[in-house]
């Protein structure tokens, strides 16, 4: 009798880990919406700069008198980094292949300049709003039942700006004063992370993404405008709680 008690014991603990495991499950058909954070941290550089009209070739610029082209030669530019709040939702088509849709709140981004000829470094020379909606396809390792599930993943963002600005110092005003804008594009989007199932419902999902993003920039001063690519480069971590439904 004791020993039929024991088993008895015995196999409804097995039955409750087995259980657990399968309500753990992330496999086909399910859906999944997280919430959480993303922090990127840009490894980013301005091509050569280009400007047509009177102070491309007037001599309209600092102590010795320079004109855009000469001013700008070799400038640098750097963004700073930023962080943002996501929202992603997350479909399994089957129990080891899925498709992520991610939103955010647009990215406040910050661009500093350096000037070589000038010998002048500007802070936030220049900010925007970044948004990048991207959709990702996923391969999903282990099995269904696992409660920590790696994944590896390859998709596609649109990038486009808004707000664009210029700050208030008087060379930046002769360089972008008028306007300033930067180009939409579209981005790959390579991707690895992991889900960490908390329960039948809740899971973490912590990811890091590289996304080669560039833009062309187009600023107008006085009388002058002003072209160059801006490669922005960000390196993405995130990490997300997310509900099951």
């Amino acid at each position: 009798m004791h020993f039929m008690k024991k088993t008895a014991i015995g196999a409804t603990a097995v039955a409750a880990v087995l259980f657990s495991q399968g309500s753990m499950a992330l496999q086909a058909g399910d859906n999944i919406v997280y919430v959480g954070g993303a922090y990127l941290s840009p490894s980013s550089s301005i091509g050569k700069l280009t400007s047509t009209g009177t102070c491309a070739v007037a001599l309209c610029v600092g102590p010795g008198a320079l004109n855009f082209n000469q001013a700008t030669a070799g400038a640098t530019a750097t963004v700073q980094n930023a962080s943002t709040f996501i929202v992603t939702g997350f479909h399994m088509f089957t129990d080891n292949i899925g498709a992520e849709l991610t939103v955010g709140v647009p990215v406040k981004m910050k661009v500093d300049m350096s000037l070589p000829v000038l010998g002048t470094s500007i802070t936030s020379a220049a900010q925007t709003k970044a948004s990048f909606p991207s959709l990702v396809a996923k391969y999903v390792f282990n099995k269904p039942s696992d409660a920590f599930r790696p994944y590896v993943g390859l998709g596609i963002n649109y990038l486009y700006f808004s707000g664009t600005s210029a700050n208030s110092s008087a060379l930046v005003q002769a360089l972008a004063g008028t306007s300033q804008s930067l180009s939409s594009s579209w981005n790959p989007v390579f991707n690895a992370g992991g889900i960490y199932s908390l329960n039948d419902r809740w899971s973490v999902n912590v990811g890091i993404s590289y996304v080669p993003m560039k833009t062309n920039a187009t600023f107008v001063g006085s009388g002058t405008t002003t072209t160059g690519k801006l490669t922005i480069n960000p390196t993405d971590v995130t990490i997300k709680l997310g509900y099951k439904f």
